[in-house]
């Protein structure tokens, strides 16, 4: 059978257990033997089943995705950032859904990222290079701190947040 057809059920028929049983072995839900927990996901391997995204977001309102916007993929900073939230994300069983804005609508892609396609959404409000020759060129910080609020329409605080 190809894996988009393998349904709980199949798994559930293979495994030799309730469809309620895959189901809290899959979403990692206490109560389970080991045993069974092994058995379980050894029919998941040899079926090749795979959760479907769409039905998991339905039936539980999660998706176990995290959505990370950024401005560009070109930036070393954001691409360390974006490494640094894939592994942390793996770490919590997550996957990363990440889109560049491409200098348009940042509010556009933040309502469609937001709106149930992920569970949390990182957002890089600012292309870090260019913060950063703003910096570099200022004197000192309260023309950094001007040129940032100036650039990128930042209030005060944000202009220090950026700065600390």
């Amino acid at each position: 059978m190809a894996s988009e057809s393998i349904t709980l059920a199949d798994v559930a028929a293979h495994a030799g257990v309730s469809k309620m049983t895959v189901s809290k072995v899959i979403n990692r839900k206490p109560g389970l033997k080991d045993s069974t927990r092994e058995r379980v996901m050894e029919a998941v391997e040899q079926l090749g089943y795979t959760v479907h995204a769409s039905a998991r977001a339905l039936a539980g309102g999660r998706t176990e995705t995290l959505g990370v916007l950024v401005p560009s993929l070109y930036s070393q900073y954001l691409s360390d950032i974006i490494r640094g939230v894939d592994r942390t994300a793996l770490k919590a069983g997550m996957e990363l859904l990440i889109s560049t804005t491409r200098r348009s609508n940042k509010r556009r892609h933040t309502g469609r990222l937001a709106h149930g396609l992920v569970d949390g959404l990182l957002i890089a409000l600012i292309d870090i290079d260019r913060v950063v020759a703003i910096i570099r060129g200022s004197d000192d910080a309260a023309s950094a701190k001007a040129a940032l609020m100036q650039e990128f329409s930042l209030s005060d605080i944000q202009a220090t947040y950026i700065l600390d």
